[in-house]
């Protein structure tokens, strides 16, 4: 606690989500990571992690590398399916459970995904204002 103008303030508690990832050894952490309603992933085209909003980089490597290989495949097989169109590109993946939503921009894949029930329009404006703030951080610096 922190004194403050002659009160006692009670710190803020704050959670961390670093230890938890996908890669974990304890179990416990492994689940915690995947029961997160809504999670949000940025990697390169190539598969490196950029931003994960739970966890840390390093411990979603699998799991980006992973996307970065199904995406591309995904796209080719659709494109093979319908006009060989390049606006052919998977936007979305719908389960009973959730919806995992794509987008690619430029080099930067934006992932998100939500068991709370959004619709895929409101998560994919979400990773819009995502890849503004990472291109106005880009940009500043």
């Amino acid at each position: 606690m922190q004194k403050l103008m002659g009160e006692l303030v009670q710190r803020p508690i704050i959670k961390s989500y670093i230890e938890e990832s996908p890669e974990s050894e304890d179990e416990d952490k492994r689940n915690a990571y995947f029961n997160h309603n809504k999670q949000f992933l940025i990697l390169t085209v190539a598969g490196k992690p950029i931003y994960t909003r739970y966890g840390e980089e390093g411990g979603v490597s699998a799991v980006c590398a992973s996307l970065a290989a199904i995406i591309p495949k995904l796209n080719n097989f659709y494109d093979d399916q319908k006009h060989h169109s390049s606006l052919n590109e998977i936007r979305y993946i719908k389960s009973k459970s959730m919806i995992t939503v794509i987008l690619v921009n430029q080099n930067l894949v934006y992932i998100g995904l939500t068991k709370s029930g959004h619709s895929y329009t409101f998560i994919q404006r979400q990773l819009n204002a995502l890849h503004t703030q990472v291109y106005l951080c880009l940009l500043i610096s």
